[in-house]
């Protein structure tokens, strides 16, 4: 069986939603997925941590969101969005390396996605968000170029059509998935 991710575990529940919805983390998610650089936007995400660091400095912060806060209170923030361009820090000329770490990247906001949306709370968030998600994923799925990426889209197609919402979508874009977690997560066409 495949082995819990922790979005997906926050999927599972009302207040793990808020946290996924309130950080941004499931747009930051799509547009990574999609190919999309953040390095010339702000996310929503980007915005929220700004926020909550200054109502930190100034003891406005309220304790409902102090999920990405360490024990000793300092907030952890990335210095780079993961599917930005500058993310990958390769020298110019790496024109392969920077490629293929933007593709690993798309791959694990995709599989992220998946888990998710295996639940259906996770599923109707990802699709209130972005309706053609599944439909961008069974065109990658099947014609993408990076045949790595191709199989994490089979595979969060799999993972979505483990909830019954996700199921029906999934048939109605003429796909099949198992009803059963033991058979695997894997759709197809």
């Amino acid at each position: 069986p495949t082995p819990r991710h922790m979005y997906g575990e926050l999927a599972r529940s009302n207040i793990g939603l808020a946290i996924l919805t309130q950080r941004g983390i499931v747009l930051d998610l799509l547009q990574c997925a999609r190919g999309k650089s953040k390095a010339n936007s702000k996310t929503g995400a980007q915005t929220r941590r700004k926020n909550d660091e200054s109502a930190l400095e100034d003891g406005t912060f309220s304790g409902a969101s102090k999920f990405p806060y360490a024990p000793d209170g300092t907030l952890s923030t990335p210095s780079k969005a993961p599917c930005s361009s500058s993310a990958t820090g390769t020298p110019s000329g790496s024109i392969g390396a920077a490629h293929m770490a933007r593709v690993e990247s798309r791959r694990a906001a995709v599989l992220a996605l998946g888990h998710i949306g295996a639940e259906d709370g996770g599923y109707v968030l990802i699709t209130s968000i972005d309706a053609g998600f599944l439909r961008w994923c069974t065109n990658t799925a099947t014609n993408s170029a990076h045949f790595g990426l191709r199989a994490t889209c089979f595979q969060a197609l799999g993972l979505i059509g483990r909830c019954d919402a996700g199921a029906k979508a999934i048939r109605q874009l003429q796909w099949d998935c198992p009803a059963s977690p033991e058979a695997g997560a894997m759709a197809v066409p």
